[in-house]
């Protein structure tokens, strides 16, 4: 796990990497299709590896829904701290 700037965040290689990969356009940030379209391959990726039944399309609907919640400052698309962020909200929902 790595420390991440201004929130205090941690990310992995693997978080960092999807980042990464999720920008498509290369900008440093990722947009709201950008971040969905992100979430919903990594889904799919633990789905596959689980053996399970994964529903893209409701997952994208409440990944969608959820981008304005990560996105802090308000600017319609996310940064590395802001997306790596949405795991430690996914994190604590767990526990």
């Amino acid at each position: 796990v790595l420390p991440t700037a201004s929130l205090g965040v941690s990310a992995t290689k693997r978080q960092q990497a999807m980042f990464k990969g999720g920008d498509a356009n290369g900008d440093g940030s990722l947009s709201k299709a950008e971040f969905v379209q992100t979430k919903v391959k990594r889904g799919k990726e633990i789905a596959k590896e689980k053996g399970v039944e994964y529903d893209a399309e409701r997952r994208a609907k409440g990944f969608g829904n959820a981008f304005s919640k990560f996105d802090k400052d308000g600017d319609g698309k996310l940064s590395e701290e802001e997306f790596y962020a949405s795991f430690q909200t996914n994190n604590n929902k767990k526990k």
